[in-house]
């Protein structure tokens, strides 16, 4: 799946000319103490001629007769008053980096991933159009020919698809041409499944899937996708130990939750959906979502990589394209963790991705991939966030939480959770994002008056107990200790949070007014357990804080009994 390709990059390859070999010059190394008479017999021994003098000890250069330079090597090589000799022919060049600018690779921290790993010793199956195997980015980056399901023979791209996806694999690194891939060490089984149209049948993918989870490939990229099929489900949950790392879908936005496309839809734990974000770091308008189906979104829009024919690059842009930067991730991670499992290579990545508050509620992390994070969480000794804990000890290592706040003890912490308290309404929408019995899925509006109690009944000899909203109405106005202390500012998925200890478990009105105003910006109420808890800053229409100085005041509420009011300075930068 791709949109047309935005534009060309014609290849950079003319940019690199290759340096004229001179196979006749010999490098000599003497040993110490020869006069020039001596010197001059070791060349002339050889039937070489001197042609510089190095500023190394004892060793120069001398030029032999075209074609002769094997004999005066045997013959310089026996030679008792020669240390070495070897040819001075122009076989070294440059250490280039490859020129086409990428800044997907900068923005999901891939360079600075390699430090850790770059696939070496993974083989990733890469189900899709074909591959070009004579592309100067990717000749030897192949496992083997693999399979063709479409014609038979060998899987060649007559399409374009599959190699574009190829190199935002595999791309060869640092080889002064093209671009680099995600895992430039790694290498790729090519399964053709897709027509030179970019169709295929479920009974071709299927086989295809198949195949790749036979040959024991434990990661497999799968750029498309389609209707509902059951083979295509079973083809993918015949293999638990392969994951299949799939495409979101190009349906303008459509929501994979509600409009099934699958692979992205199967609930299946080996399959881990991506969707494309665009150089906003936004979810691209063409880009389907999905709350529950798609994990995550990665870079989509017009990226530069392998293509067929010439040039040999081009950009393309789609869900395909964001779909192997994920594959190439998880294939680092295998590379530095080889007994990892499948799900352990899924939730690193999950934990790992950095959160994005335009892509909060689109996808199950409300984030974006990133390469350093995930390797954190797979147990690298890093810090990506700077929050001072490194490896498993962060349980988000995409964003700074020294609290380390785990609301739902799931592991990952809120700081990295869309769905802090599990209750399966993401934060974004839930008015009670710590409390899993309270689901509002707007923001409540500001608190209406309570109802005025029901009029006495006459007296009676009978004692009655008053109902909740009596005794609320006549204590609404009495004060009990302070219940909230410990405040802190902190950042929650591009919005400024508040950190707060609670004495005990209680209601917790929170008031958010722009400093010197009366008029309150966003007034909400959140259910906080006792100890650690965090409340999103945000509008009543759930858009971040506008930057400035506000002053938040929160009031616990236990028992019907308002706590004092604690007042915070906030300032949203």
């Amino acid at each position: 799946m791709r949109l047309p390709a935005l534009a060309a990059i014609a290849t950079a390859a003319s940019l690199l000319v290759p340096v004229p070999a001179f196979a006749d010059e010999i490098i000599v190394r003497r040993e110490p103490g020869l006069d020039a008479a001596q010197r001059a017999d070791v060349r002339a021994d050889a039937g070489a001629r001197l042609v510089q003098r190095l500023t190394l000890p004892d060793t120069e250069v001398v030029r032999v007769p075209a074609g002769q330079a094997d004999e005066a090597l045997s013959s310089l090589e026996a030679d008792p008053r020669v240390v070495y000799a070897e040819s001075d022919a122009a076989t070294w060049r440059e250490a280039a980096v490859d020129p086409i600018a990428q800044p997907d690779l900068s923005l999901i921290r891939a360079q600075d991933a390699w430090s850790f790993s770059t696939g070496t010793g993974v083989t990733v199956g890469l189900v899709d159009s074909g591959v070009t195997f004579s592309h100067e980015d990717l000749a030897g980056q192949w496992s083997s020919t693999g399979m063709d399901y479409v014609d038979g023979g060998t899987p060649d791209d007559v399409k374009g698809h599959g190699t574009h996806v190829a190199g935002t694999i595999a791309a060869i690194r640092d080889n002064g041409v093209g671009i680099a891939g995600i895992a430039p060490s790694v290498k790729v089984l090519p399964v053709r499944v897709l027509d030179a149209n970019g169709n295929g049948t479920p009974s071709v993918i299927a086989q295809g899937f198949n195949y790749a989870g036979d040959q024991g490939v434990k990661i497999v990229n799968a750029s498309l996708g389609g209707p509902s099929s059951t083979t295509v489900e079973n083809s993918i949950t015949s293999h638990p130990n392969t994951l299949f790392v799939v495409a979101a879908g190009n349906n303008n936005g459509a929501n994979d939750d509600t409009t099934p496309f699958e692979p992205c839809s199967m609930s299946a734990a080996n399959v881990l959906c991506v969707g494309a974000t665009d150089n906003n770091d936004a979810v691209a308008s063409f880009s389907n979502i999905g709350p529950t189906s798609v994990d995550l979104f990665a870079p989509g829009v017009s990226l530069s990589s392998t293509c067929l024919g010439t040039p040999a690059y081009c950009t393309m842009s789609g869900t395909s394209m964001a779909t192997p930067h994920v594959t190439a991730v998880a294939a680092l991670l295998l590379a530095y963790k080889p007994n990892a499992t499948v799900a352990q290579l899924k939730q690193a990545i999950l934990q790992g991705a950095k959160p994005v508050a335009a892509l909060a509620g689109k996808s199950v992390t409300g984030g974006r991939l990133d390469a350093l994070g995930a390797l954190g969480a797979i147990g690298a000794p890093i810090d990506p966030d700077g929050d001072g804990l490194s490896g498993k000890a962060d349980n988000c290592p995409s964003v700074a939480n020294p609290d380390q706040l785990d609301t739902d003890r799931d592991g990952l912490g809120d700081a990295c959770d869309p769905d802090d308290d599990n209750d399966g309404v993401a934060d974004v929408s839930d008015a009670y994002p710590l409390d899993a019995t309270r689901s509002a899925l707007s923001l409540p509006s500001d608190p209406q008056p309570a109802p005025a109690p029901a009029p006495a009944p006459a007296p009676t000899t009978t004692t009655t107990t008053p109902t909740a909203t009596t005794k609320k109405t006549a204590t609404t106005t009495a004060t009990t200790t302070t219940q909230v202390r410990s405040t802190r500012t902190t950042r929650y998925r591009g919005m400024t949070a508040l950190s707060f200890e609670a004495a005990s478990a209680s209601d917790v009105l929170v008031t958010v007014r722009p400093r010197g105003k009366k008029a309150a910006v966003a007034r909400l109420t959140v259910h906080a357990q006792d100890g650690a808890n965090r409340v999103v800053l945000r509008r009543r229409d759930g858009r971040a804080l506008a930057r400035g100085r506000y002053v938040v005041t929160l009031v616990s509420i236990v028992d019907g009994r308002r706590a004092s009011a604690v007042t915070v300075p906030v300032t949203v930068r």
